[in-house]
């Protein structure tokens, strides 16, 4: 279990500059959150959606908006 998330955030900062994916936005998204850096990780997880549809990233970043108390937003997420 990867518990330095700041640099995970490096690496995927890395990552992303050689090759954006979703799925390297949707892990640095979660590492952003673990670090309590709740609006980093909405941008990410949307940069992730804008490559990639996927419901389970969706749903991370309703729980993002939900931590940040912008509830139409989570809830427009979760549905």
């Amino acid at each position: 279990e990867i518990t330095n998330y700041s640099k995970a955030v490096e690496l995927l900062s890395i990552a992303i500059e050689r090759k954006p994916t979703a799925a390297a936005y949707s892990y640095r998204a979660q590492a952003k959150y673990n670090m309590k850096d709740r609006t980093g990780a909405v941008e990410d997880f949307s940069k992730a959606l804008a490559l990639e549809k996927n419901a389970e990233v969706y749903f991370k970043r309703g729980v993002a908006y939900q931590s940040l108390e912008k509830y139409d937003l989570a809830i427009d997420d979760y549905t």
